[in-house]
């Protein structure tokens, strides 16, 4: 299987003016075609996954969260966060930095950072 590719079948896919069904491919992690109505033949080196009664849909993006790491860990921490966040379909968010202490420095930004690469599942920022 290749890796970052699959085929999604027969999904209710939402677009911007409107809900058809279709399939969408993807290759190396972007999309490289849709085919309103399906149609689309699986290549046999990617992913296959029956989207028929599902819906399809770009990802969220929250532009504010409030990931209580450093500071309050045990509420929540910048991995637990983002696995939450990408299992109700956000794909990216931006953390606040008003912790205790609060991240105002280059070296507590540069470790929030740190702490999001290795532990977030979704884009960060």
């Amino acid at each position: 299987m290749s890796r970052g590719s699959m085929l999604i079948r027969g999904a209710e896919m939402v677009l911007s003016d409107r809900i058809v069904a279709g399939d969408l491919r993807i290759v190396a992690g972007k999309i490289e075609s849709i085919a309103i109505g399906g149609g689309l033949v699986p290549n046999g080196d990617e992913m296959l996954v029956e989207g028929e009664g599902l819906h399809l849909m770009p990802g969220a993006i929250d532009p504010q969260v409030h990931f209580r790491e450093p500071g309050n860990p045990e509420k929540e921490t910048i991995g637990s966060g983002s696995r939450a966040a990408a299992a109700g379909g956000v794909t990216s968010f931006f953390d606040m930095p008003n912790n205790n202490p609060a991240a105002t420095s280059l070296a507590a930004m540069q470790s929030k950072l740190d702490s999001a690469a290795a532990t977030s599942v979704t884009n960060y920022g």
